[in-house]
């Protein structure tokens, strides 16, 4: 049997040394503690999913076999009109059809996600944007918007590597919530690839985004976030 491949990590880290969420005085936010052991339970449950997505990014990546098409898609303005079809080759490869058939396994998760990092999103900030698709209506499609904070002014985008992946519970379309999350990094195929595991505020699994060629310039290897999503309309 395989191993899972972010088990090490998600059990073996202790936050004790790292940052309470932000948030205003005296609203009761989530501890460290809270938000890992919630995306611990999060990756445990879709583990399967998770890493059948994590393992796509990566042959793609290694493989440079959709090379065009990853700086085609870090090229888009997007700030004006997008054409949705852009995003076509990757959900058409043969890597993501086995993350989509895995994570149809699983009946809570709605949709999948194909998307890259940007310091220019058309609410203001930065984060992750693309395109989003139902897992069993592919043809229902929708912007995504993921803003966190822990990548604001910290990121470091590598030409050709920009790509990120999503599975989320929300259907399409229906993403625009406050989040919390825990961010870890693993090398994969000599990718590095990091994961963010988002929870909602009442610590249930939202959804996971597996991401390569957006580093953190800080040595970050394991930390917790907040953030927010969003489905616009390009």
């Amino acid at each position: 049997m395989t191993k899972p491949i972010y088990e090490a990590m998600l059990f073996s880290v202790d936050l004790n040394d790292h940052r309470e969420m932000p948030g205003a005085k005296g609203v009761n936010l989530p501890s460290n503690q809270q938000i890992l052991d919630a995306a611990r339970n999060s990756y445990s449950k879709y583990q399967p999913a998770v890493d059948a997505t994590t393992t796509a990014l990566a042959n793609i990546i290694s493989s440079q076999s959709l090379m065009n098409e990853v700086l085609a898609l870090d090229q888009v303005n997007w700030q004006g009109p997008v054409n949705e079809r852009i995003s076509d080759p990757f959900y058409a490869s043969n890597d993501v059809i086995t993350a989509l058939s895995v994570s149809n396994n699983f009946q809570e998760l709605n949709s999948f996600s194909v998307g890259v990092f940007s310091k220019e999103l058309p609410n203001g900030g930065v984060g992750m944007i693309g395109f989003n698709r139902g897992l069993r209506e592919s043809t229902a499609t929708s912007g995504l918007s993921v803003k966190l904070d822990i990548f604001k002014h910290i990121v470091k985008i590598e030409e050709g590597k920009n790509l990120q992946f999503g599975i989320w519970i929300p259907k399409t379309g229906t993403l625009d919530e406050s989040v919390y999350g825990f961010y870890t990094d693993v090398v994969v195929s000599g990718v590095n690839i990091n994961l963010k595991i988002m929870i909602t505020s009442e610590l249930n699994p939202y959804g996971f985004v597996v991401s390569s060629g957006a580093k953190v310039k800080a040595p970050v290897g394991a930390a917790v976030f907040a953030g927010s999503t969003s489905s616009p309309q390009f």
